[in-house]
């Protein structure tokens, strides 16, 4: 009697327990599935850009990347490196099998096993081949890059699936549309990001910036290691005002650092001088990419865009000097008339 009490006194309460259990548990569910979703998405929307890189329309602008004959590709191949070579016919096997979803031409790039898979004399016969087998069976290509299947495609279910796995599992492919919004956007909040975090002279940057000439005012992004009072060192980011002091051309002998013998620097070099230590680098400074946070990126150095030299910086510098000393002057005239 007293357990049957006891149970008849607390059911209410156990009810209300076992109802909130049962919320967080569907609750968990839920979010867990949602995750699940997204991931999903976002692993097939990634595969879709993948493909749209590939992607050449039949017709229209861009569409001679795709190669469809013998001596297009010889015309294409000639006078190219060795590893262009294989660039150009990694390329066209990739239109295919990325761009169109013709998996029938996949090919490896390498092997442990075998270490000619993936050479020229191995894609070169593979990429002819491909050529007479699309012309053989008449493939067109599709009006857009297929949408590729979710990898939950490839998940073998033991026993009954829940509905929700049942979902994740028929939902195969999103639409081309929604892959293209989701890649859209993601490259628009990519871009966003990137700009939040540029400063106010890399907004300010022309479009097409000049190419990297002596005496040249620019800021080069480099890495500032301080020594800290407790001896300890702090590295950290920053643009550091310069100069370009040389530019190489490959044919004069520059000394590259202290104490080093005299060496030919080649094309695209240039010798920068920088405004706060004055010391000097050799940097290879190629288009203006100051978007990338790497040694070597420059940007011009909009403070003094159109000065021309070091002179012209020198030279706005003395004049600041001398209205500093101007008006301390006025203030002691001042100062001795009261």
């Amino acid at each position: 009697m007293s357990l049957i009490e006891t149970a008849r006194t607390n059911v209410g309460r156990i009810k209300v327990e076992d109802t909130a259990d049962l919320v967080r548990q569907m609750t968990c569910s839920l979010k867990d599935f949602q995750a699940k979703q997204a991931r999903q998405l976002r692993i097939t929307a990634a595969k879709f850009a993948d493909a749209m890189k590939y992607y050449v329309p039949a017709s229209g602008a861009g569409n001679n990347r795709r190669i469809t004959t013998k001596p297009k590709l010889e015309a294409a191949l000639k006078s190219l490196a060795p590893n262009k070579k294989i660039e150009v016919l990694k390329e066209q096997i990739n239109i295919r099998v990325k761009g169109y979803g013709w998996d029938q031409f996949k090919a490896p790039w390498s092997s442990s096993a075998d270490k000619t898979v993936g050479t020229y004399g191995d894609l070169y016969p593979k990429t002819l081949a491909m050529f007479a087998e699309e012309k053989v069976q008449k493939l067109k290509p599709p009006p857009e890059p297929p949408a590729p299947d979710a990898a939950t495609k490839k998940i073998k279910a033991l026993g009954t699936l829940t509905a929700q796995a049942q979902v994740l599992k028929e939902k195969k492919s999103a639409s081309a549309a929604e892959l293209r919004t989701f890649v859209a956007a993601a490259a628009a909040a990519k871009e966003k990001e990137a700009l939040d975090k540029q400063d106010e002279n890399a907004h300010g940057q022309p479009s097409d910036a000049p190419a990297p000439s002596a005496k040249m005012l620019i800021e080069v992004f480099a890495l500032v290691e301080e020594e800290n009072d407790d001896g300890t060192t702090t590295d950290y980011k920053q643009w550091l005002a310069a100069q370009i002091i040389a530019s190489a051309d490959g044919s004069a002998d520059f000394k590259k650092g202290k104490g080093k013998a005299k060496r030919k620097v080649p094309v695209g070099w240039h010798l920068v001088q920088y405004t706060e230590d004055g010391a000097e680098e050799w940097l290879r400074l190629g288009e203006s990419n100051f978007n990338t946070q790497a040694k070597g990126a420059w940007r011009l150095d909009l403070d003094f865009a159109e000065a021309g030299s070091e002179e012209d910086r020198a030279s706005g510098s003395e004049e600041e000097d001398e209205d500093e000393e101007a008006g301390a002057s006025g203030s002691s005239s001042d100062s001795d008339s009261e």
